[in-house]
């Protein structure tokens, strides 16, 4: 009798309402959580990736545009090398890459003799001199690294060559800045009409470093009016070809450029009180 009872009340379960709760509880929680877990180890990092592989591809688009700029105008320049040469020729002896100490006085001593002058004293010490690492970025290798030769000369002559002298040291290629100019009569000379004059001299030169740089870019368009315009000007200026050739540079300690003029002075003769001109 029991057996029967426990049979009917078997046949009495509703089997579909069963398989109702398992259809829209069970698998809708388990397909949530499989969703959930595709996010987290499949979804998420792959997104992440896409915005780097985005990213990487942004800037190496950027590269290719500089890279392909930079080919175009080395093409250019290739088209125009032996000129290109000639203008590098020029810019070098306007501002030099190295020091060049002997063609800078063997220069000022010609600039003296050709204004009818003659050449007393002579002399130079460096200043001002710095360096960059190899590994300095673009913007530190803009920055203006150079070192300064100060030369102090003093020479003999009338006033206008004297003025002449000045003249030749303005339209001279190499650039140069008189720092101080001071001129006055010797009594030894007074008959003569010959004075003496200290001057100082700065002439910068800027170290040149081999650097790889591959996405910097070439901002220099050598057919631009503003590049031809300025390489026409600096043709003006009147370039000394260097006369002492087989001269050595010797390593000398020379006195300060402040502690040199203040020399100078206590030098000279006494006299007719001479007439500063601090430029």
């Amino acid at each position: 009798m029991n057996e029967e009872n426990i049979e009917n009340k078997i046949k009495e379960i509703n089997i579909s309402a069963i398989k109702d709760i398992i259809v829209d509880f069970v698998f809708p929680i388990i397909g949530l959580a499989v969703t959930a877990l595709l996010f987290f180890i499949y979804i998420k990092p792959t997104y992440t990736k896409i915005n780097d592989l985005k990213a990487q591809l942004t800037s190496q688009t950027a590269v290719l545009e500089v890279l392909n700029t930079k080919a175009a105008a080395l093409s250019k320049m290739k088209d125009f090398n032996t000129v290109l040469e000639e203008n590098a020729d020029l810019v070098e002896k306007l501002y030099v890459s190295e020091s060049n100490v002997p063609q800078l006085l063997d220069q000022i001593h010609q600039i003296t003799t050709n204004a009818g002058m003659s050449v007393d004293r002579l002399n130079y010490s460096y200043s001002g001199a710095t360096g960059a690492a190899a590994d300095a970025i673009s913007d530190q290798r803009k920055e203006d690294i150079s070192g300064v030769v100060n030369v102090a000369a003093t020479v003999t002559g009338t006033y206008e060559q004297m003025v002449v002298f000045m003249q030749e040291i303005e339209r001279s290629a190499r650039i140069a800045y008189v720092t101080t100019f001071r001129f006055g009569v010797d009594s030894g000379t007074e008959q003569t009409g010959l004075i003496n004059v200290n001057v100082n001299v700065d002439s910068p030169y800027m170290y040149v470093q081999s650097v790889a740089v591959t996405d910097d870019p070439i901002t220099l368009d050598i057919t631009s009016p503003a590049f031809v315009a300025f390489m026409n000007s600096i043709k003006d200026y009147k370039y000394y070809e260097f006369l002492n050739p087989e001269i050595a540079e010797s390593e000398v300690v020379e006195t300060p450029a402040e502690e040199t003029t203040e020399q100078t002075s206590a030098e000279e003769p006494a006299g007719t009180p001479e007439t500063p001109f601090d430029l």
